[in-house]
C-alpha cells in the first residue's frame, strides 16, 4: 500500500477496562434506571448483584471461549456486556413485571433470557 493510500486511515488502540471500571460505569447505569423507573427499592439493590455476576460471567467467557481457527467468532467485548445491562434495563416498571411474569423475579429472567 502506498502512504498516499494510507493516509486515509489511521490506528487507534484502546486498553480494555479493568474490573473496577466496568463496575463503576455499568452499577452507576443500572441504579439509574432503578431509580428513575419506579422499581421498589428491594430491586434497585439488585443493581449491583447484577453487574458483579455480568462481570464473572463475562471474564468467564472470556477465558474459556478463546476464539480457535474453527470458531473464529468467540470474540467478547464490553458491547456484550452492555447487552445484559441493556436486556436487564428493558424493564419498564414493577408493574408491567407482575404484568407479566407475577412476580419480581423477573429481572432474574430476564438476565438469563439477554
Amino acid at each position: 500500500m502506498t502512504p498516499r493510500f494510507m493516509r486515509h486511515f489511521s490506528t487507534l488502540c484502546i486498553t480494555s477496562f479493568d474490573d473496577s471500571t466496568i463496575q463503576t460505569i455499568f452499577s452507576k447505569i443500572m441504579e439509574w434506571h432503578f431509580t428513575n423507573s419506579s422499581m421498589p427499592s428491594s430491586l434497585s439493590a439488585m443493581s449491583q448483584t447484577i453487574v458483579d455476576a455480568s462481570l464473572t460471567m463475562y471474564r468467564i467467557a472470556m477465558k474459556g471461549l478463546l476464539p480457535t481457527p474453527l470458531k473464529s467468532h468467540y470474540t467478547f467485548n464490553v458491547r456484550d456486556f452492555a447487552k445484559v445491562v441493556q436486556g436487564v434495563s428493558n424493564i419498564q416498571s414493577e408493574e408491567s413485571v407482575h404484568r407479566v411474569y407475577g412476580s419480581t423475579v423477573a429481572i432474574v429472567i430476564v438476565y438469563y433470557l439477554t
